[in-house]
């Protein structure tokens, strides 16, 4: 290839393709000498993807804030949506994917020649404002499904910034409500005549119906999502509406925060958003070989599931419990097993575990700290086995692997994936046993349901490398464990795991 297939090609602020605007460019820097798999300097764009609004975008600064060196070329984009085409009834699904198209067409125009080798690659960082998010959601959905044409877009995205935007409804008749009282300040705008309980309707199915695209494309397995929502207690610039049970994806590896108004212009609407933008950027602009082990492994991954709970309750009577507090402060390796007759109670003990554990974490700016959750289910062939929990696992834990460190799980998985082409049981136990040794201290495993996975004497291998990869540390390695049914799966814990200190909670 010429030269022009070398080094990114220069475009003019304020060049427009399929509604997708260049906003800001700085610096422009071309390095004298690039490989294939050169990450030295780093190419990163911030997608503003607007809804029906314009409100005051975060910043450059604001994102980035120290964390970039001179050298590293970031470029700001704008997509503004047609509004309308959220109103527009039974066709309100169909015109958010004409939308998530254009911006994927808009992103490829502005982005290296998919023919050839590129000696570099961009990194995306989009941020959704209010219904921006569906968009969002859509074209990363379509992205994922449709590698051969937009296969960059979806690899190369690492970060989602979602500034108050719809998620999740707890019941429908409410959540019509949040639209129509989001929706009732623009009435007054050209396209205020197309709302009505008809078309609003029809919003919050497309809205809830973008959000299970999103997650079914596995992309937060991979990538960092933070969701904003609307401070109650310090109104700021998002909307009331988008309070916690609203705003909030509800996954085990979301950060969500309220936002911190500060009152100044293009700040951030949380402190301290570029530290944990950048915590684990080691994943961006990944070589071609880490690229495709990814995806490799994504192919074998299950989505997240969202929370039931939406908010931590601190009055809830496992807080109170001196099986928690002991499972929590004591050290060694740590066992939390919640069992009981109501699945539904059982479930939401483990789900307050969890978003008090980030809420802690988040407190003492611990960013790096990880919870990963996995929920198994009889009925559903892919969720039923260990073996689906560890191929989920392994594609969050190498996404968050150092590249170029030496490290023996990296190795493992490459030789396993070029060499061996796949894994068998006792191979996945042997990752399993080395990706929690690595995060020994920082990681809280998940497993709910987990008498629903496979039989009891394949529980028990895994069992036992769990218990292998944590030894005898005098750390505190926390794993959480749920069944369906009462005391099934407390005798072949204390057999399995003699190592791991066992708190039943009923």
């Amino acid at each position: 290839m010429g030269e022009s297939s070398k080094h990114p090609v220069a475009f003019k602020i304020g060049q427009a393709f399929h509604g997708l605007e260049l906003s800001e460019q700085l610096p422009t820097f071309i390095p004298e000498e690039a490989s294939e798999d050169d990450t030295s300097s780093e190419y990163v764009d911030i997608v503003h993807v607007m809804g029906i609004s314009r409100p005051e975008r975060m910043s450059l600064e604001a994102v980035f804030g120290d964390h970039f060196t001179s050298h590293a070329e970031r470029r700001e984009f704008v997509y503004q949506s047609n509004a309308s085409h959220f109103l527009l009834g039974d066709l309100t699904g169909y015109y958010v994917e004409k939308e998530a198209l254009q911006l994927l067409a808009g992103l490829l125009q502005f982005r290296p020649s998919s023919v050839g080798k590129s000696s570099y690659s961009r990194s995306i960082i989009f941020i959704a404002y209010e219904l921006g998010a569906l968009v969002v959601e859509r074209a990363v959905a379509l992205s994922g499904s449709h590698q051969t044409i937009w296969t960059s877009i979806f690899t190369d995205t690492v970060r989602f910034i979602f500034a108050g935007c719809f998620h999740r409804r707890t019941d429908a008749p409410s959540f019509d409500a949040r639209i129509w009282k989001f929706l009732e300040t623009y009435k007054t705008e050209e396209w205020g005549h197309l709302i009505s309980p008809t078309s609003i309707r029809a919003l919050a199915n497309t809205a809830m119906e973008s959000t299970g695209l999103f997650l079914s494309s596995r992309i937060t397995l991979r990538t960092r999502i933070i969701s904003i929502y609307a401070n109650q207690e310090t109104p700021g610039r998002i909307d009331s509406v988008f309070d916690e049970s609203t705003a909030v994806l509800g996954i085990c590896t979301e950060l969500a925060l309220p936002e911190e108004p500060t009152g100044e212009a293009h700040s951030p609407l949380i402190s301290r958003l570029s530290d944990m933008v950048f915590n684990g950027s080691c994943s961006w602009n990944g070589s071609s070989l880490r690229i495709a082990i990814e995806r490799s492994l994504l192919s074998m991954a299950l989505p997240h599931r969202q929370f039931l709970s939406t908010r931590v309750i601190d009055s809830h009577p496992i807080f109170r419990s001196s099986e928690y507090k002991l499972w929590k402060t004591s050290r060694g390796p740590q066992i939390l097993y919640i069992h009981g007759e109501d699945q539904r109670l059982t479930t939401e003990a483990a789900e307050q575990v969890i978003l008090a554990w980030q809420r802690e974490r988040f407190d003492k700016s611990l960013d790096d700290a990880e919870i990963h959750s996995f929920s198994f289910s009889r009925h559903d062939q892919a969720r039923n086995s260990m073996d689906a929990m560890v191929s989920t696992l392994l594609v969050y834990s190498f996404s968050r692997l150092v590249e170029g460190v030496p490290n023996f799980t990296t190795w493992l998985l490459e030789n396993q994936s070029l060499l061996q082409h796949g894994w068998t049981a006792k191979d996945l136990q042997n990752i399993l046993c080395l990706m929690l040794r690595d995060h020994i201290e920082s990681r809280v495993l998940c497993l709910q349901n987990a008498d629903d996975c496979d039989t009891a004497e394949s529980r028990k291998g895994y069992w036992k490398a769990i218990a292998k990869a944590y030894g005898f540390t005098d750390m505190r390695p926390k794993l959480l464990i749920t069944s369906r049914r009462p005391d099934a799966l407390k005798e072949e814990l204390q057999l399995s795991a003699p190592n791991m200190t066992l708190h039943c909670y009923r």
